[in-house]
């Protein structure tokens, strides 16, 4: 594939200054991401109220979806496959364990299921599999397409875009929540798509199963790196009852260590208190950002300066192959400091 370099302006960055999820405005600054045009294209803050991470500096969703259509007209030139074998095995085997879990543990005569994020529609097929009837949406043409060519309903284009009169009896979020730039709006909006009794499944990353080291600062695909009590906070503010913390893995080889739970329209009218992290549990999150930085002071925020921005997930990204695991697609990229604080990545 022809080597990509996505330019990134300082009008093509949004700033938040509050957490998305309990509102606090109590939020300190882990690091920065400059391009070598001088823009902070990427900062990453947390909540010291709740401990959610997420980016307070990151490109638009126009900058995001042109990305996307670049990319997707580069790989249709080129006929590369975006697809990894092994990636996608692994999405059918993840869907299918949701799917079989939340039938029996949740089952309900009507299986109607709307899944946001369905990519290429791998999952849909799990899905349909176990007996659901399936629509899919995704922006990603490069990857929506393939789920359309299965003969899969999708709608392509923004969640916020996606309209139907249908009310689905499950609705799926599974590893599609930490990609949106607002993710509030997105939640109050699945209500349209639920009757009372929809049980609304989402799945995102666990914030210290998935943050190992200092690579997350410069992880474009993700804006929201959520624990147990942001994620909650977060449904309650939208409307949205938690039922269950649950695992739909236990009884597979998959990777335990996602964040999953099941959440239900609110009945009552009586607003959910708002929950917190201590600050132990606070620091232990910001503590997996300095990890591998080299003479890093803790009490400052890391400025970290890229070689370029050539991938719209990783940031940078080192290597052409696409790894199945995404910590194993930071190889061959390191971080050199350069002044007090000060880094460079290539």
């Amino acid at each position: 594939m022809t080597h990509m370099n996505f330019k990134i302006k300082e009008s093509d960055v949004t700033i938040g200054k509050e957490c998305p999820c309990c509102q606090s405005n109590s939020v300190k600054l882990i690091s920065e991401c400059v391009n070598p045009q001088g823009v902070r294209f990427l900062a990453t803050s947390i909540c010291e109220n709740c401990g959610h991470v997420f980016r307070s500096r990151v490109p638009s969703e126009s900058w995001f979806n042109h990305a996307f259509q670049i990319r997707h007209e580069e790989q249709q030139k080129t006929g590369f496959n975006p697809l990894n074998p092994e990636i996608e095995k692994q999405r059918y085997e993840r869907y299918h364990a949701i799917g079989h879990f939340l039938s029996k543990r949740f089952g309900i005569e009507k299986n109607a299921l709307l899944d946001v994020g369905c990519g290429p529609g791998t999952g849909l097929d799990a899905f349909n599999d176990l007996g659901f009837d399936v629509v899919g949406v995704d922006p990603d043409e490069s990857r929506a397409r393939f789920a359309i060519e299965k003969g899969h309903e999708i709608h392509l284009g923004e969640f916020s875009t996606f309209i139907t009169e249908q009310k689905f009896d499950f609705i799926t979020l599974i590893h599609s929540l930490e990609h949106f730039q607002n993710p509030e709006f997105f939640l109050r909006k699945a209500l349209e798509h639920a009757h009372e009794h929809t049980l609304f499944y989402v799945e995102v990353p666990e914030v210290l199963d998935h943050v190992l080291d200092w690579n997350d600062s410069l992880y474009l695909a993700h804006i929201s790196n959520f624990n147990a009590t942001s994620l909650e906070n977060l449904a309650a503010r939208c409307g949205w009852d938690l039922l269950e913390q649950v695992n739909p893995y236990m009884e597979s080889e998959l990777h335990k260590g996602h964040l999953a739970m099941v959440f239900r329209p609110r009945l009552s009218t009586v607003p959910n208190s708002v929950k917190s992290l201590n600050d132990h549990q606070v620091n232990e999150i910001v503590s997996r950002y300095y990890q591998g930085v080299p003479d890093v002071r803790k009490d400052f925020p890391m400025i970290i300066k890229v070689k370029e921005v050539n991938d719209i997930s990783l940031g940078y990204k080192g290597i052409k192959e696409l790894k199945k695991d995404v910590h194993d697609n930071y190889a061959n990229r390191s971080i050199t400091r350069t002044g007090d604080n000060t880094y460079y990545v290539s």
